[in-house]
Formats: C-alpha cells, sequence, structure tokens
C-alpha cells in the first residue's frame, strides 16, 4: 500500500531510492539541504552536476524543472536536483513553479524505477516561500502521485513518498497538509444532513459544461469534510452524486450528476436548492458560475 508521510531528520541518511536536492540553477551546491547533500555524496556528485548540460550561460536546471544523477556515498540511489521558486509576494507563478518541482522530481523517479522518493521543504528556506502554502502544495502533488489514476500505463506504483522537516516549523505545516491530503474520502454517515428540498430546479446544459480529468475527478470524489468551524461544505459523492452541504446546517444546496468514461468525468446534470430560506440565490446563471467554482477549486482545475 502506497504511503504519504512526514518524517523529521537529515535527509542525507535516508535509505529511499531518491532524495531530493533543493538546488540553485547552477547545480554547483550551496547552503542548506543542497550543501549537506554534496557533502555527504562526495565529490563525484558535484562532477556529476557539472557532467549536466547548461540550456543557457550558468544555468543547468532552470526553475521548477528536475535533473537527476546517481547519489555516490548516499545511501539512496539517485539524487533528482530540482529548483524552487524565490517568493516575491506569490505574484509571479510562485505556486505554480513550486508545484512543478514536485512533478518533474516524482515524473524523473518513477521513469527510473523508484519506489520510495525523500523530499526536503523545497523554498521555504533563504528562497522563503511560506510554509503553510508551500506544504499545501507539498502535500497535494505527492499525494496526487499516489492516485491510481495518475499511474501512466506500464509503470510501478510509488511505495512511500517522505517530507522531510528539518525543523519544527516545517514539520507542523507539513503534519497538517498532509492529514488533510491522506483522510478517507467522505461518507454520508459523517455528517448529520438533510436531502435537497422538493423545490428545486436543474441548472442550464451550458451553464454547468464542464469536463474534469481522471484526476481531478478522483479528487472530487474524495468530498469535503469539514474539520473546522470556519470550514463551510460536506460534500461527499455517492456514485453517480456528488452532494454539496452546508456543514452547519446540514441544507443541500447542489446535487451534481458526472457521467465517467475513460477521459474523465462530464458534469451531465446539476440540481439547486431553490428554497429561499435555505439558499437565497435567485439568479439560476449566477448559482451554475458558484457551483463550477466550488468544484473546480475542489479538483483542482
Amino acid at each position: 500500500m502506497s504511503e504519504l508521510r512526514v518524517v523529521s531528520g537529515d535527509i542525507t541518511q535516508l535509505r529511499a531510492d531518491v532524495i531530493v536536492n533543493a538546488a540553485n540553477e547552477r547545480l554547483l551546491g550551496g547552503g542548506g539541504v543542497d550543501g549537506a547533500i554534496h557533502a555527504a555524496a562526495g565529490p563525484e556528485l558535484l562532477e556529476a552536476c557539472r557532467a549536466l548540460p547548461e540550456v543557457r550561460p550558468g544555468v543547468r536546471c532552470p526553475t521548477g524543472q528536475a535533473r537527476i544523477t546517481p547519489a555516490f556515498r548516499l545511501p539512496a540511489r539517485f539524487v533528482v536536483h530540482t529548483v524552487g521558486p524565490v517568493w516575491h509576494g506569490g505574484t509571479q507563478g510562485e505556486g505554480f513553479l513550486l508545484a512543478s518541482c514536485y512533478r518533474a522530481a516524482l515524473a524523473l523517479a518513477r521513469l527510473h524505477g523508484a519506489r520510495s522518493v525523500a523530499f526536503p521543504a523545497i523554498s521555504t528556506g533563504i528562497f522563503g516561500f511560506p510554509r503553510y502554502l508551500a506544504a499545501r502544495i507539498a502535500a497535494y502533488e505527492c499525494a496526487t502521485a499516489l492516485l491510481p489514476v495518475a499511474i501512466p500505463e506500464g509503470a510501478g506504483a510509488f511505495e512511500q513518498i517522505l517530507l522531510v522537516a528539518f525543523s519544527e516549523a516545517d514539520a507542523t505545516q507539513l503534519r497538517s497538509a498532509v492529514a488533510e491530503r491522506t483522510r478517507p474520502a467522505a461518507r454520508r454517515e459523517d455528517r448529520l444532513t438533510e436531502p435537497l428540498p422538493a423545490a428545486r430546479t436543474s441548472l442550464g446544459r451550458p451553464d454547468i459544461d464542464r469536463v474534469y480529468t481522471p484526476i481531478q475527478f478522483a479528487w472530487l470524489q474524495q468530498g469535503v469534510l469539514p474539520l473546522e468551524m470556519e470550514d463551510r461544505w460536506f460534500v461527499f459523492y455517492e456514485a453517480p452524486w456528488l452532494y454539496l452541504h452546508r456543514s452547519w446546517t446540514g441544507h443541500c444546496f447542489f446535487q451534481a450528476r458526472f457521467e465517467e468514461s475513460a477521459t474523465g468525468a462530464r458534469l451531465a446534470e446539476a440540481l439547486v436548492n431553490r428554497d429561499p430560506e435555505q439558499y437565497p440565490e435567485a439568479d439560476l446563471a449566477a448559482a451554475a458560475r458558484y457551483l463550477l467554482g466550488l468544484l473546480d477549486g475542489w479538483a483542482h482545475r
């Protein structure tokens, strides 16, 4: 069974197939985890990095991409080097680039037959990426890689992905994010709910035109389980319907029916609550936009 887990300690001591290095674009070593990995691997790692071609002067690995080398004196088999973004306030695509680091590293690890991968907390050190946000990106990308629908045809599944925290601050954020991503799917019996009332109507087909990929639909099927007072939704899936309830009242605002295929799932029908005391929105087009916004967010579309 595949496992996503947070551990604290020294990533250079882990016996994973792949350890991931939070590198810089030159791939010539540096401070922090980069320096520690180079020191533990020995000078052969630097020589292997020097042998990697530059894509432009001084850049062997652009931000958001990854490169792979042997691990030499490390207990691991390979080191995947990835370059995380410097935080500029979130206005320069930093979240997309950090997610790309995890995806690129996992793709290289899978290509080389790895069954276990260990990541440091990429970009949360001197690059200044907020720990809370970085932890949620890391947990989402790693949990997604463990989904059965995310495994390419003919490839093997990862047995274990470790998120290695150097500081207790990183560990706290990572544990919270991983717990959110690895919880069981929400079920009807998890909360008291009310059915969609008789006062209901269908949303127009053009207004709910949406198709989700297999990975996106897999996250929709997980539903939403409210854990804190500010969590407003309780959502569960019973094929072929997704039920959207307010967490505080149990009122059902929407039901969404999906038609699955090999290429994903199409939103085929959506019903909306028309009881004004429960859901006062009178504009059906606005209700459809609201529903799609919710679904797209939960699916990470």
